[in-house]
């Protein structure tokens, strides 16, 4: 396994949820300890400064991820507190940030392979600058992906915005993400409300196609 883990800074009462949901990632997605090549804790850029964590491709002849986990808030108590006020998405629990993020990391392999290139074969880097692929494009694969997913449950805009979140209906490439994100985090809770249930049984169609069909 290629993927470095550097947590030394992190709140202690915070490590146990995160290496779990990390190794989580890591079994349903073998492909992950070679696509992410670190996570640690870093302070974030003044623009990502508000964000509990970001992905970034740092692949120079492969694609290759950095998680960073914002400081601010890892390694300080009561992050739960900042969880639950967050607007315009839902996150149950610290696990939630990590799997939203390992979905960054997992969801250039749709829109890829429906244009037709090879992640394995070309750097991403290597296909924005040569294929002209831009990121509209890979936007434009996300809302078609989706759009299937909307009309089979017969969702409406306000339906993504209350169940997926504003933050997922607003930017496409935040669908998947929060998809990993809801499904995750709801499929062990037995006792699920009725927005959690529906939440749950999308993100549960979307991952387990995307799971069989992409990676």
């Amino acid at each position: 396994m290629n993927l470095k883990i550097k947590l030394k800074q992190i709140y202690f009462e915070y490590l146990e949820s995160v290496l779990e949901a990390i190794n989580e990632m890591l079994s349903e997605y073998p492909v992950s300890s070679d696509l992410v090549k670190v996570i640690h804790i870093r302070k974030l850029k003044r623009e990502y400064e508000h964000s509990f964590a970001t992905a970034k491709d740092v692949g120079i002849y492969n694609l290759k991820y950095e998680i960073k986990l914002n400081k601010t808030a890892f390694t300080m108590p009561e992050i739960q507190k900042r969880l639950n006020s967050t607007s315009g998405a839902y996150y149950y629990s610290i696990k939630s940030i990590i799997y939203h993020e390992f979905g960054h990391c997992l969801q250039l392999f749709m829109p890829f392979e429906q244009m037709g290139i090879s992640l394995k074969k070309y750097t991403y880097r290597y296909i924005q600058n040569h294929f002209i692929v831009t990121m509209k494009m890979i936007k434009d694969e996300y809302i078609r992906y989706f759009h299937n997913f909307f009309m089979l449950f017969n969702w409406n805009y306000d339906d993504v915005c209350k169940y997926l979140g504003v933050y997922a209906a607003e930017n496409p490439m935040e669908l998947l993400p929060e998809c990993f994100n809801l499904y995750y985090s709801l499929r062990n809770i037995e006792s699920r409300n009725e927005s959690d249930e529906k939440r749950y049984q999308f993100s549960k169609a979307v991952i387990e196609d995307y799971k069989e069909h992409y990676l």
